[in-house]
């Protein structure tokens, strides 16, 4: 359920891009705190975007390493993806040069453009009332 979610995940958070490129910027607290690698992470203007998106596509799903297209054109790397069953839909994660519209992508897969719709919130429980089994 990591993908109905919006959970990130190791194609998400990796050591290739910092916490504000994969907006964790929430978790980022650097006020009153000395660490190792604080000024390069406060200097750092993220160059990329990550996007929860759901794939339109009937037979098919994203895997992570698909380019993503805006008019034909690359902009960025699918991440991970998969069929979420609790939803039905296909979903994945997208990393975007920063400042490309929502609206409008398609992910390449096996040579074939799929349109996506980019979601500002998990399809499932967007609240995140439910994180853990009831048992």
């Amino acid at each position: 359920m990591r993908m109905e979610k919006a959970y990130r995940a190791s194609g998400e958070l990796t050591t290739d891009v910092g916490p504000l490129d994969a907006g964790l910027d929430r978790f980022v607290v650097a006020e009153g705190r000395d660490f190792l690698g604080k000024d390069a992470l406060l200097a750092h203007d993220p160059e990329w975007e990550l996007f929860y998106a759901e794939l339109h596509a009937e037979d098919i799903d994203i895997h992570g390493g698909e380019p993503v297209l805006l008019d034909g054109k690359p902009v960025g790397l699918t991440t991970s993806g998969g069929y979420g069953y609790t939803v039905g839909k296909s979903l994945g994660w997208l990393f975007v040069r920063k400042g490309t519209p929502r609206e409008g992508l398609c992910v390449q897969i096996l040579n074939r453009e799929f349109p996506v719709t980019v979601h500002q919130n998990a399809i499932f429980d967007p609240q995140n009332l439910r994180p853990r089994s009831e048992d």
